[in-house]
């Protein structure tokens, strides 16, 4: 069977499959795995006791958190994204897509672009101008 059977529709399906992708790349995977493991390993790697901006590390934390409350409101957004994870501007265009659903959710992505943006700044700028290691000592990984 197709998968509108089993839930309603396909819009509906399209829209769970979007926001579940949502939720996992980009709340858990590049904040918690990218960025978590990378302000715990980038210091001690680098024989360093910190980073080079704290408060920077603790702004990038909290810039998730308004996305994540604005995940699913549905008043805003009709019947949901249901573009998938690529949030791709033909699928956008079709006749399911009514409302402002597709624009609301690449809306909620510029927050935590921006929290991965000053996180990459926060490990270049870490790793350049405060490792004790040349460049031939460095550890691969940092």
């Amino acid at each position: 069977g197709s998968a509108g059977q089993v839930i309603g529709s396909d819009q509906i399906y399209n829209s769970i499959v979007t926001g579940h992708a949502f939720v996992m790349i980009f709340f858990f995977v590049m904040p918690f795995m990218i960025g978590g493991f990378g302000n715990w390993l980038i210091p001690l790697m680098s024989g360093i006791p910190d980073m080079s901006f704290p408060p920077m590390k603790k702004k990038k934390f909290w810039l998730l958190l308004p996305p994540i409350m604005f995940l699913a409101p549905k008043k805003f957004m009709g019947k949901g994204p249901g573009t998938g994870w690529t949030v791709n501007p033909p699928l956008s265009k079709k006749i399911n897509q009514p409302g402002p659903s597709v624009n609301f959710s690449i809306f909620k992505l510029l927050l935590p672009g921006a929290s991965s943006f000053m996180g990459a700044k926060n490990f270049i700028e870490t790793i350049i101008y405060f490792c004790q290691y040349s460049n031939k000592k460095m550890p691969l990984f940092s």
